[in-house]
């Protein structure tokens, strides 16, 4: 009897959990629309980006929308000297010796890096990119750890994979980087040299590593290492050192994996990190937002040469000169930056630079590129998902990794596509705190929604609803209701940049190995552990004309008290009529 009234209860459970499922979905149909090419009346070949929200947001989602409940951006702690002694010491620095590395084993193993579409990112770690630490700190605070996101006045913006495929020609599909991947690599041990474990930085690292006869794998598989560790994702922790080691594995016997999701969810983690920590050092390819903040902000690009024969979007934001300002200065283009020209929105639509699966990607009259690998790299731009920034398990994780959430549909613009209220959705929700999740649920929802994808040529033209400018516009006020303290205190302080941020950012590119003494130690004493398992002219962003009225209009608003700064969202309403898709 008392079976039976177990089952019964867990039947009408069952029955209730189905009722309430299918009055949610009913409810949500109304609210939201749930598709990712979400066409727009009267115009066949432009499209919203979804999922989002129609015409309004669920009462109860406003608390803790864009801004997860309980959250502050920067933007309302900082001070002017907040940054001071603070320096991002994982920022690759580059010697001679790392480029004579290099060119040694391209010889023998460029066509490895050309099949799995990283040679140009190898090539990238030649450059000695300089580092302009204000802008970076300035445009992180306005980031959002729980959506991923700048809280800029006319909206939100991000680095995407799309971006990071620009910049650096790693594959956005392939192999995903994920847990499954790197216990395949396990049974691979890390070459055993007796002076490894001698090893206290990166230079002895590379000393005791680079041969002098023929490059052997041994050698080839440290290279990797290296590379993915110290110039890539900038990170020396004993995790990263025993997941680069897995991916250099896989890399050196030829597999093609989506190294580009892989970077941003690392770039993620490191933005995350560096906000929760108010500046404090913390790892991460911080070198990549550099030069994503260059290429949509072309006020602060450097001064570059004209090189079309580029390898990448990134090649000539890294080899140029800097144009430094004060941190002071960055913060405020920032809080009154209200517009942007659509051009900007997409600077990389122009498909002058990169692999050539990726121009034809972007070319509305490609022929040879396969519909398959189509559909996967846009799969992989437009799909939002968690994605690993982990890939090494501890036993007590089991089956659990450290994961960053992907939103795409925050930067409909910069995709060229129309902005709406994004629907953020997330294994997390809107957690601050950064939580591991499930593996084989991570992997699944990917590989479901991936089935379902299916790629629509649009046109490209940057705009935003009516209603997401309302929505935005009243969030703007209210955040700067509550950093009205901190305004104050920086936009009327504009001081020099002090001589070591002169040197810092002036300096000739050196070819030693410069200061990082923390983080090159930090990288030889991990290595001591055991491996088992383990140029763009200016000109060609925006238009002169363009850039002459973006200058003119901050330097107009600089001269405005932080008292009455406009809240006003502008929306750029130019039109690309440039076609893209099949």
């Amino acid at each position: 009897m008392a079976k039976d009234k177990v089952g019964s209860f867990g039947t009408e459970a069952s029955r209730s959990n189905k009722r309430l499922a299918e009055k949610k979905q009913v409810s949500n149909s109304k609210l939201i629309f749930d598709e990712i090419f979400v066409r727009i009346p009267g115009s066949p070949s432009k499209f919203i980006l979804g999922p989002c929200f129609k015409t309004m947001l669920p009462p109860e989602l406003s608390p803790r929308y864009p801004l997860a409940e309980g959250e502050k951006l920067l933007l309302h702690c900082v001070q002017p000297d907040s940054f001071k002694g603070k320096t991002l010491r994982s920022w690759p620095h580059v010697s001679r010796t790392w480029i004579d590395w290099v060119d040694r084993v391209e010889k023998a193993k460029w066509e490895v890096w050309k099949s799995a579409d990283i040679y140009d990112a190898i090539q990238l770690s030649k450059i000695d990119i300089p580092k302009d630490k204000n802008l970076i700190y300035a445009a992180l605070c306005y980031w959002s750890i729980s959506t991923n996101s700048f809280h800029f006045r006319f909206g939100m913006m991000g680095p995407t994979i799309l971006d990071i495929v620009s910049l650096t020609g790693l594959r956005p599909h392939g192999e995903e980087v994920s847990v499954p991947l790197a216990i395949a690599e396990s049974t691979c041990d890390f070459p055993k040299y007796g002076k490894i474990k001698e090893c206290l930085t990166y230079c002895k690292f590379l000393d005791v590593s680079m041969g002098a006869m023929s490059v052997t794998e041994e050698e080839h598989i440290s290279f990797l290492v290296m590379w993915l560790c110290r110039y890539l994702l900038c990170n020396s922790s004993i995790t990263m050192i025993e997941q680069c080691t897995k991916l250099a594995f896989a890399l050196a016997m030829g597999k093609k994996l989506a190294l580009a999701p892989f970077v941003l969810s690392n770039l993620y983690h490191g933005c995350h990190d560096i906000v929760t920590g108010k500046f404090d050092d913390a790892t991460g390819p911080f070198w990549i937002l550099q030069l994503w903040l260059q290429s949509y902000f072309p006020e602060h690009q450097p001064s570059t040469s004209d090189n079309g024969n580029a390898p990448t979007y990134g090649f000539p934001l890294a080899e140029g000169v800097l144009r430094p300002k004060t941190f002071n200065h960055y913060f405020v283009f920032f809080h009154t930056c209200s517009y942007r020209p659509a051009s900007q929105f997409t600077p990389f639509s122009s498909r002058k630079f990169g692999p050539e699966w990726f121009k034809r990607s972007l070319d509305p009259y490609f022929q040879k590129l396969n519909r398959t690998e189509l559909k996967d790299i846009w799969a992989s731009y437009l799909i939002a998902r968690d994605i690993p920034y982990s890939i090494v398990l501890d036993e007590s994780s089991k089956w659990k990794c450290g994961v960053e959430h992907y939103s795409p549909n925050q930067f409909a613009r910069q995709f060229g596509m129309k902005q709406a209220v994004p629907l953020h959705r997330s294994a997390n929700d809107f957690s601050i705190r950064r939580e591991e999740d499930n593996v084989e649920e991570t992997e699944s929802r990917f590989s479901q929604l991936k089935r379902k994808f299916s790629f629509v040529p649009f046109n490209i033209n940057p705009s935003s609803r009516t209603f997401f400018d309302s929505w935005w516009s009243t969030y703007i006020k209210n955040r700067d209701k509550t950093a009205i303290d901190v305004l104050r205190k920086i936009s009327p302080c504009d001081m020099p940049l002090s001589p070591s941020d002169r040197q810092e950012v002036a300096a000739p590119k050196s070819i030693g190995i410069k200061g990082d003494s923390q983080s090159a130690g930090k990288f030889g004493q991990n290595m001591k552990r055991n491996y088992k398992g383990g140029n763009i002219p200016s000109q060609s962003f925006v238009q002169q004309d363009e850039y002459r009225q973006q200058r003119n209009s901050y330097e107009a608003a600089e001269k405005i008290s932080t008292r009455g700064i406009s809240c006003k969202v502008k929306v750029p309403m130019h039109p690309l009529n440039r076609p893209l898709g099949l």
